[in-house]
């Protein structure tokens, strides 16, 4: 829906083959979505604007507050989002946004968990910014806050679609879970977790940084998956490919039969090369 570190936009060519529609060619299975770890919701916004079936609303979630917001304005349609673009437009000429050390100055001491509308606006100007050549290579450049209208036109058609919640993913899961299996099997979840703990500090950028995620969250969710795997939630697992993932996926399944594919990622920012793997429990 917007620039954001990490997003999965230009990987849908590799992810939405594996959509359950898609590989079990049954569309009218699936009537909702959860996207657990929203960020830009690149994947909720693809499968509202391009699927065929009856999806027709998504619930998308985060834990940072200020991302909350946003989702909040642009949910509400046009009239709202050309509203907050303007005031995103005088926001950046207040504060001179287009110079990179008041950039920087103004990322160092930037509060996620405040969710004034003024903050909501520096976020996504700062968002757009960490997606441009400004913060890389010195020099200044005009942003164009528009395109958060033009990009999402399409959704718009689809108001209010959004049911947006800030809570644990673990939260909504056991909850999830709980349900009885024929409404569990109407249901599609995509998990697009953070890197391990360890990994944390070379992808944080300040602007996306969540609660550290450790091997025990992993476990959880491969268990997860595989407890559903015959008749209950459908679940797409998107990681980067490490020894440990593989480790722990292969003790608690025993198998690779759940990894639908790999492919390559570089990273825009840092040109970091590495390998996602999309993992199915369908």
């Amino acid at each position: 829906m917007f620039p954001y570190i990490g997003t999965k936009k230009k990987e849908l060519k590799f992810i939405s083959p594996y959509f359950p529609w898609n590989i079990q060619h049954n569309e009218n299975t699936i009537n909702h979505v959860y996207e657990l770890f929203g960020g830009s919701c690149a994947v909720s916004k693809f499968i509202l604007c391009n699927s065929s079936n009856k999806i027709s609303s998504s619930t998308i979630n985060d834990i940072l507050p200020v991302l909350i917001e946003l989702y909040k304005i642009i949910n509400a349609g046009k009239d709202e989002v050309e509203k907050f673009i303007n005031e995103c437009e005088e926001l950046n000429n207040k504060y001179g946004m287009d110079n990179l050390a008041e950039l920087q100055k103004i990322l160092k001491t930037f509060n996620m968990d405040d969710t004034s509308r003024e903050n909501v606006c520096m976020y996504y100007i700062l968002c757009k910014r960490k997606r441009t050549p400004t913060l890389i290579d010195n020099t200044t450049k005009r942003c164009n806050f528009k395109t958060l209208l033009t990009d999402n036109k399409k959704l718009f058609e689809y108001k209010n679609s959004f049911i947006i919640k800030n809570e644990s993913y673990k939260t909504i899961l056991d909850e999830l879970d709980k349900l009885p299996n024929e409404e569990k099997q109407k249901i599609f979840v995509y998990l697009d977790p953070p890197y391990l703990s360890s990994k944390n500090l070379s992808r944080d950028d300040g602007l996306c940084s969540r609660q550290a995620f450790e091997s025990d969250n992993m476990v959880y969710m491969f268990e997860l998956m595989i407890k559903n795997k015959n008749n209950g939630l459908k679940i797409m697992l998107n990681i980067d490919n490490n020894d440990l993932y593989q480790y722990i996926f292969k003790l608690i399944d025993g198998s690779d039969n759940m990894i639908k594919t790999k492919y390559a990622k570089t990273y825009q920012i840092t040109k970091r090369k590495t390998e996602h793997l999309i993992i199915c429990n369908y």
